[in-house]
């Protein structure tokens, strides 16, 4: 009796024991992670450079434009073939750190993804003034330009994710690098003649993304000459783990983590994970989020290697018990709703351009994020911002400022595949698609798109 009294006893304490060293453990490996960080995405890249890549270690760099993706999401596959690491510069110059950097790698030659609109031949300029032998690779859309990356990269088989957005290429970017697999953008409705070509190359094909990225038709399309596959998860943290529980070891040793709210720090940082056999994982500014924390612990990641700054990723991002906070009440000023309408009136007569989000040209959503941003609010890209479905509702109670969600293809279920802000009188202001930014009345006799109107968004209440 006895003995049986001290056999449980040892193995409660001995359940103590290994219950206490799973948790000691599980907190190490998110309290001891390295972070590599500059003091913004032009420094932080010259850091990643620098971890990768030692003085005098490669002739080649490639460089893509600091702040717009659509270009850049393809390029880790060639940079991983170029052995170069992907700097980021300006549309009309290559900051002066970042020429510093291409000295000290020794690069005497840098490939430019984009064209013209994006990096202009200011920086060709100047980078030739340099000694440095440019390649520029650019087509009229960023799935031709991935295409003819592509071309570059070669190889058995390829990736293919949406274009309209950067989070799921950016989650395999590392992989595909490694691999040497070329990503190949889609508008996610259809395939681009360039990448349907392109892909005749590719026996074997992952699509990244669930149907709304990549839908079911382009799928089955790739399907039709290739052997596919498809990974995703519910949103873009659930995707990139997916892509490390599908695609890497049972255990990894070391994996890279950035941001999942901005391109530049992942798409840096995807190059030097290509280099080094990492893998990233995507996380909140402030929050882990669950599948992100659930891959940590089942592949037994001993070692976690932060891109970006706090402001970017926080302490608090790799917290994985996080105490719940009051959610904070932020009373705008009172004015902002007119300074909403006053920054947006000011890009009328902009460009429409699929992906923009700078005054060079805009797209929908990339016209409502620069304007909310400038007002200081951030609002989701187009996933998310048009991830609403239901029965057509009426703008009558609509305020200035207000985004306005409407079904322009009039699908069923009703679903947004355009938005504008309010600006009073019946009217929005949006970035049309054959107008650019311009205003336009809801009930216009050849829209009716009071009619069409899913929902109504506010950000400044």
């Amino acid at each position: 009796m006895k003995m049986t009294k001290w056999f449980g006893t040892m193995i409660a304490a001995t359940a103590l024991s290994v219950t206490a060293f799973a948790s000691s453990s599980e907190a190490s490996v998110y309290e001891k992670f390295d972070r590599i960080s500059g003091s913004d995405r032009y420094e932080t890249a010259i850091q990643v450079s620098r971890e990768g890549w030692t003085a005098n270690s490669t002739d080649n760099v490639v460089l893509v434009i600091g702040d717009n993706y659509p270009d850049a999401l393809a390029g880790a596959p060639l940079a991983k073939k170029l052995n170069a690491p992907i700097l980021l510069v300006k549309k009309d110059t290559v900051p002066a750190s970042i020429m510093s950097e291409i000295g000290r790698l020794g690069a005497k030659n840098a490939t430019i993804l984009g064209g013209e609109i994006a990096i202009s031949n200011q920086v060709v300029k100047q980078l030739e003034s340099k000694g440095i032998n440019v390649d520029r690779i650019a087509g009229s859309s960023r799935s031709e330009t991935s295409a003819l990356i592509a071309k570059e990269v070669g190889g058995t088989s390829a990736i293919v994710a949406s274009g309209s957005g950067y989070a799921d290429s950016l989650s395999i970017a590392s992989h595909a690098a490694e691999t040497g697999k070329p990503i190949l953008l889609t508008s996610g409705k259809e395939l681009s003649r360039e990448v349907e070509q392109a892909l005749k190359n590719y026996e074997d094909v992952t699509v990244v993304g669930g149907e709304v990225a990549v839908s079911s038709a382009v799928y089955n399309k790739i399907g039709q000459s290739a052997k596919v596959q498809r990974i995703s998860g519910k949103d873009r943290y659930a995707t990139a783990a997916a892509v490390v529980a599908k695609l890497y070891p049972k255990t990894i040793d070391d994996s890279l983590v950035a941001s999942g709210q901005q391109f530049a720090d992942a798409l840096t940082g995807s190059a030097l994970g290509g280099k080094q056999n990492k893998p990233i994982l995507l996380v909140k500014q402030s929050a882990l989020p669950s599948q992100t924390k659930d891959i940590i612990n089942n592949k037994n990641v001993q070692k976690l290697t932060v891109i970006g700054g706090e402001v970017a990723v926080s302490k608090e991002a790799l917290n994985p018990n996080p105490k719940p906070a009051p959610i904070p009440v932020v009373k705008p000023s009172v004015d902002i709703r007119s300074n909403i309408i006053d920054e947006a009136k000011k890009h009328i007569g902009t460009p429409y351009r699929w992906g923009g989000t700078t005054t060079s040209g805009f797209d929908c959503s990339g016209y409502l994020m620069y304007v909310f941003n400038k007002n200081g609010i951030s609002i989701p890209r187009t996933t998310a911002l048009m991830a609403q479905s239901g029965k057509p509702v009426s703008y009558s109670n609509v305020k200035v400022g207000d985004i306005v969600l409407l079904d322009l293809v009039r699908s069923t279920p009703t679903r947004p595949s355009h938005a504008g802000i309010y600006i009073g009188d019946g009217k929005i202001i949006h970035a049309g698609t054959s107008t650019g930014v311009t205003i336009t009345p809801l009930d216009t006799s050849w829209g009716h798109w009071d009619k069409k109107i899913v929902t109504i968004r506010s950000y400044t209440d």
